[in-house]
């Protein structure tokens, strides 16, 4: 029988078991860097199998083919070990077919080595009585052991630069430059004391080192999980900046983008950035302000910070997720679409200003030249009583044309630029009405939610605004000065509703309507440009009821 059992071997192939299933984990992947992996863990395992068979051969010449075979295996294996280390510090990007070619050189060349010693004896002498541990002595052997040596130098290099470059991979790699400088120098020692063999059970100690530090990385730390990965780059190419902080509020990490944002600001270990704080009043280490302007001028961005909790497996808090949302171009496009609609509505403003102007100020200047010349021709008659009573008219007429150009001129004053909500607007006409009018209102708004800026576009705002001056002028013409009014303004399913209603004297509303009543055909054209409809109701002693209903944020129109 050319093998005999012993104990010794269970160790062994204990761990040739779990170098087979780390190499069928990773192999499963599809990664690149995880096909090296699975190619280390696969000549790893050819190794130690080499090991177990030399032991239990009885045959000196079976004995002398596998130590020379588990000899040959440590170039692969180094090799297979570089090329993972390099795939996985470069992701892929840097290892070509060419490149790996040449990696592979001096195991190729070992191998060619070993099976044409024969003819030249460098990496062993046949036919030598030296045992079979001592007989790979040659000088090609040596000479390729010390490259291998170089090759481990910059395996555990490349690890060191990931481990300094990347602080998301740090416990995983270190688990590995710590595996690899315990297994590699326990062999270093071995070589230069005793030799490049081991026996089996050395050489399963080393591959126990070697294998649990990679286990570790595999299983505990995920070093091929997709997920995990993933997880980890969606964190670092985000394009928002994320910080994480501990319960303290101290960083612990950040992305790219973040860094980019705050800089030197993030340092880990020191507490969130004051200017992402808010008020010492606000409770909580990570109490946020609600808006970070950073830059002056073009360069202005604006960040809108929001604060997640981080919790663990059994959801107990750990920490706190800082995300800072740039909302720069938001913000830009918001006051460029704000500034386009208010010059829409000013367009639209002007339009009907100018027809508001031609039919009532050209219409009294019309009859204000008339009652002139009819007065002139009365003095030339010699008719002063009937001169006198045209000029009298004549002078009230100009007397109510210049109340309704102050009227129109403070009407005007009281409508501001997009930075005025319609509630403040509405209320300063109000207040202006009072003060010209001699009279009160009672002015009714709706939640401090519903009269933020934009809720109400500049076009409804506009038109809204001017129908309210136009319901309230017809009050102070016609409802009396004991009337009560009531202005009220209300935001309801996506529409305004805007009511001006009194309790004057009233008047007949379908008679104003057939008639076409200028101040109501006027109040009409404008709730019609905002898509909205304006509902008329009053009687002769029941007061009058100026109602209009639109959406919110119409279609203007062309």
């Amino acid at each position: 029988m050319s093998y005999a059992y012993t104990p010794a071997i269970w160790l062994p192939a204990a761990v040739l078991l779990v170098l087979l299933a780390l190499g069928a984990s990773s192999w499963r992947l599809r990664l690149a860097a995880a096909r090296p992996f699975a190619v280390a863990c696969l000549v790893s395992a050819l190794w130690l199998l080499s090991a177990i068979l030399m032991t239990t051969a009885v045959d000196l010449g079976l004995q002398r083919f596998w130590h020379r075979f588990g000899v040959v295996m440590q170039w692969p294996l180094i090799t297979a070990t570089m090329v993972f280390a390099i795939e996985y510090a470069t992701s892929g990007r840097w290892l070509t077919r060419r490149r790996a070619l040449l990696l592979s050189l001096p195991s190729l060349a070992m191998l060619a080595l070993v099976a044409t010693n024969p003819w030249h004896g460098l990496a062993y002498r046949p036919g030598t009585t030296y045992p079979v541990t001592l007989e790979m002595q040659g000088p090609a052997v040596r000479v390729g052991l010390l490259l291998g040596m170089l090759m481990v130098a910059v395996n555990v290099g490349v690890f060191v630069r990931v481990f300094v470059r990347s602080p998301r991979l740090r416990p995983a790699v270190a688990v590995m430059i710590v595996g690899q400088l315990l297994a590699r120098g326990y062999y270093g020692v071995r070589l230069l004391t005793q030799g490049p063999a081991l026996d089996m059970t050395e050489l399963a100690l080393m591959f126990v080192i070697s294998s649990g530090s990679y286990g570790a990385a595999l299983w505990a730390f995920g070093l091929f999980d997709p997920v995990v990965t993933a997880r980890q780059d969606a964190f670092e190419q985000f394009g928002e900046g994320l910080i994480v902080c501990d319960l303290d509020g101290r960083v612990l990490h950040c992305n790219p983008a973040a860094q980019a944002s705050l800089g030197a600001l993030l340092e880990q270990g020191a507490p969130l950035p004051a200017l992402l704080r808010a008020t010492a009043a606000s409770e909580g280490p990570l109490a946020l302000v609600s808006t970070l302007t950073l830059g002056s001028g073009p360069q202005t961005r604006q960040l809108t910070p929001r604060l997640r909790p981080l919790r663990d497996h059994n959801d107990e808090p750990i920490g706190q997720l800082v995300a800072l949302h740039d909302v720069t171009v938001e913000q830009r496009a918001r006051a460029r679409l704000l500034a386009e609609q208010w010059a829409s509505a000013a367009l639209q403003e002007r339009e009907m200003l100018a027809h508001e102007l031609h039919d009532s100020l050209s219409q009294t200047l019309a009859f204000i030249q008339m009652q002139s010349s009819a007065a002139q021709s009365q003095l030339q008659a010699g008719d002063e009583r009937t001169a006198a009573s045209s000029l009298e008219r004549l002078a009230n007429v100009a007397s109510e044309a210049q109340g309704e150009i102050r009227a129109l001129i403070g009407d005007l004053l009281s409508v501001n630029a997009p930075g005025s909500n319609l509630c403040d607007a509405l209320q300063r006409a109000v207040e202006h009405w009072e003060r010209s009018a001699g009279m009160s209102a009672q002015l009714h708004l709706p939640s401090e939610s519903a009269c933020i800026n934009g809720a109400v576009s500049p076009a409804a705002g506009v038109q809204l605004l001017r129908i309210a001056q136009e319901a309230l002028a017809n009050v102070r013409k016609h409802a009396g000065q004991e009337a009560q009014v009531a202005v009220t303004l209300a935001l309801d399913d996506g529409h305004v509703r805007l009511a001006v209603v009194d309790s004057g004297v009233g008047f007949d509303a379908a008679r104003a309507t057939r008639a076409q009543h200028y101040g109501l055909q006027v109040m009409r054209q404008r709730a019609e440009r905002i898509g909205g409809q304006l509902t008329v109701r009053s009687a002769p002693g029941e007061g009058a009821s100026i109602e209009v209903c639109a959406p919110v944020a119409p279609e203007e129109a062309s």
